[in-house]
């Protein structure tokens, strides 16, 4: 099987003309968005989704062009348990021990490149400051979020939750009863220049939810200014609010059609990367460790080729490792040698 597999029923009576016009979409705010159509029994299948880990998927259901005010669905993710076709098992337990002596002095220092802005360190202490630890850590996009404990005197600190996310890099104005929040960097791509806001992992269309909600009803927050994760309509930022459970949240169950399906073990989320500077490219340590350059996304164009810059070291042949996944869901995994023109 290649992806995850979303699978589940709809718990809803449905009559067998209203079923023939009707589609099931599923979407995430990540860029996954597939519709399907419901079999006799009201089941349905989404298949080879390649969906991130922790990433949230959300469900419609469409009679044409209306969509309907009620959804009682039940899904699941399927697929998420597979393991490694060649299993790896450790053969031994033991440490290799290794005595110095002044005859038999080991330097590490010699053993890995020079970097640029690199000092070694003689002696390295760690001091920790404890905090209470944050609950609300399995949502999408949370790499670049900075989470906030909502304590007794965080909440004194500020009015409401306006307040505490106009004070943490956004812009707040009410008018006539309406809310906007955008963000205090440009555009993005979108167009859009308001953060997406989620409110207990379902998302916020109108922000009327906000008004007058104080702090003393509210658990964590979690703000990402990057919007790493969620796309270009996340680009200005993710704003993630979750209430005490002690809060009554009736009416939040209107926002959406469907609870939230959060995706575990998915797929590995993408991580940023900068090439190192290296200080010299000559030596032993370069030759057997250094890494000339990574590319994380690379996409072909119409005629399937695709180009990429790498920097130029004076060597003679380079390895290529390329790895990726086609349009048809395949996996590859290849190594090329490579002779440099000079």
């Amino acid at each position: 099987q290649i992806g995850l597999n979303v699978s589940g029923k709809l718990n809803q009576n449905l009559s067998t003309s209203d079923k023939e016009k009707m589609k099931l979409q599923l979407f995430s705010y990540n860029g996954i968005k597939e519709i399907t159509d419901l079999n006799e029994k009201n089941e349905f299948i989404f298949k080879n989704l390649l969906a991130e880990d922790s990433s949230s998927f959300y469900f419609s259901l469409f009679k044409k062009e209306d969509k309907l005010k009620s959804l009682n669905i039940y899904s699941k993710i399927e697929g998420n348990n597979s393991k490694f076709k060649i299993p790896f098992t450790i053969s031994s337990y033991e440490c290799l021990s290794v005595e110095t002596t002044k005859q038999n002095n080991i330097s590490f220092a010699n053993d890995f490149p020079k970097l640029e802005n690199v000092i070694s360190l003689d002696t390295i202490n760690l001091e920790a400051k404890f905090s209470k630890k944050l609950e609300n850590t399995r949502f999408e996009g949370r790499f670049g979020s900075t989470g906030y404990k909502i304590d007794e005197e965080t909440a004194r600190s500020y009015l409401d939750v306006l307040s505490f996310i106009q004070s943490h890099g956004f812009n707040v104005s009410q008018s006539g009863g309406e809310i906007v929040i955008t963000g205090r960097r440009v555009t993005g791509f979108s167009g859009s220049n308001s953060p997406i806001i989620y409110l207990d992992n379902m998302p916020l269309s109108d922000l009327s939810q906000l008004y007058r909600l104080t702090l003393d009803n509210i658990d964590e927050i979690y703000i990402n200014k990057n919007g790493f994760g969620a796309g270009t309509y996340g680009s200005i930022g993710v704003i993630r609010i979750f209430t005490k459970k002690t809060f009554g949240n009736s009416q939040i169950n209107n926002i959406v059609k469907s609870k939230n399906l959060i995706v575990t073990n998915g797929f590995q989320k993408l991580k940023s990367f900068e090439n190192l500077k290296y200080l010299e490219v000559n030596g032993d340590a370069f030759k057997e460790y250094g890494t000339i350059g990574w590319i994380p996304d690379i996409y072909t164009n119409s005629e399937g080729n695709f180009e990429v810059t790498l920097p130029h070291y004076y060597q003679e042949k380079i390895k290529i490792n390329i790895q990726g996944i086609d349009q048809d869901g395949e996996l590859h995994f290849t190594d090329t040698i490579i002779q440099v023109m000079n």
